[in-house]
C-alpha cells in the first residue's frame, strides 16, 4: 500500500529533504507532499484501467481520460499567467482534475463490468478513506507534539508504518480478507519451519553429528 510509505514521508518531508539535499529549496516540501497525495489518488485508477482493457472497449475511455488529464496544462498555465498563483497550486490543479477524471472513469467503466457506482464507493472508496483518516491521527499528533529531531523522525516514521498496517488490517480488510491473510502468514511460517528442519538435517549430515 502506497500509504505505508507516503504517510511518514508526507509528515517528515522537511527532515527527509534536509538529510537528502542539505539545503532545501523553497516550495520543495510542499511539492513532495502534493505529489505523494496526487500519487495516492492516481492509484485508484489502476483497477478501472485494467477492467476497461479487459473489455476491449477503449476508445471512449481513452478519449475522455486523455482529454481531461491534458487539460491540466492549459488550466495551470492560465492560472499562473493571469492570477500569478503560487507554484504549489499547479499540483492542486492536478489533484482536482485527477479527482474529476476518476469520477469520469467510474461513469464509463463500472457499467461495462456490471457494477454500480454506489457499490464501488461503499466497497472500495469508503474503506480506503477510513484507513487514511484513522491511520493518520496518531502519527500526526506525534509529529505535532514531538520536537523535530532525528529521534522524532524515526519515531514518527515507525509508528506511521505500524499504524497504517494495523488500521488497514482491522478497518480496511473484510473478515474473509483477514482470514486469507492469517492463512497466508501461517502457510509461510510452515514453509520457513520446513526449510529450517531441512537445513538442520543437512548440516547434521554434513558435520557427521
Amino acid at each position: 500500500m502506497l500509504l505505508l510509505l507516503a504517510l511518514p514521508l508526507m509528515l517528515e518531508a522537511p527532515m527527509v529533504l534536509k538529510l537528502w539535499l542539505g539545503i532545501v529549496p523553497e516550495h520543495t516540501v510542499n511539492f513532495l507532499r502534493l505529489i505523494l497525495c496526487s500519487s495516492m489518488i492516481t492509484t485508484l485508477s489502476y483497477p478501472l484501467v485494467v477492467s476497461v482493457h479487459a473489455t476491449g472497449d477503449l476508445k471512449r475511455f481513452q478519449l475522455v481520460e486523455g482529454t481531461m488529464l491534458l487539460s491540466i496544462v492549459p488550466i495551470a498555465y492560465m492560472l499562473l499567467k493571469l492570477f500569478g498563483i503560487k507554484p504549489e497550486y499547479v499540483f492542486c490543479v492536478h489533484i482536482i482534475v485527477e479527482l474529476f477524471t476518476q469520477f469520469a472513469r467510474m461513469k464509463i467503466v463500472l457499467p461495462m463490468i456490471a457494477m454500480r457506482i454506489g457499490d464501488y464507493l461503499k466497497d472500495v472508496v469508503v474503506p480506503i478513506l477510513k484507513v487514511v483518516f484513522i491511520a493518520s491521527v496518531l502519527p500526526l499528533l506525534l509529529y505535532v507534539c514531538l520536537d523535530k529531531s532525528i529521534t522524532s523522525f524515526f519515531i514518527v516514521s515507525i509508528i506511521s508504518m505500524l499504524n497504517v498496517t494495523l488500521v488497514a488490517y482491522c478497518v480496511g480488510c473484510t473478515s474473509s480478507e483477514r482470514k486469507n491473510i492469517k492463512s497466508l502468514i501461517l502457510s509461510k511460517n510452515r514453509v520457513i519451519d520446513y526449510v529450517s528442519i531441512i537445513s538442520k538435517n543437512y548440516l547434521s549430515t554434513f558435520t557427521g553429528q
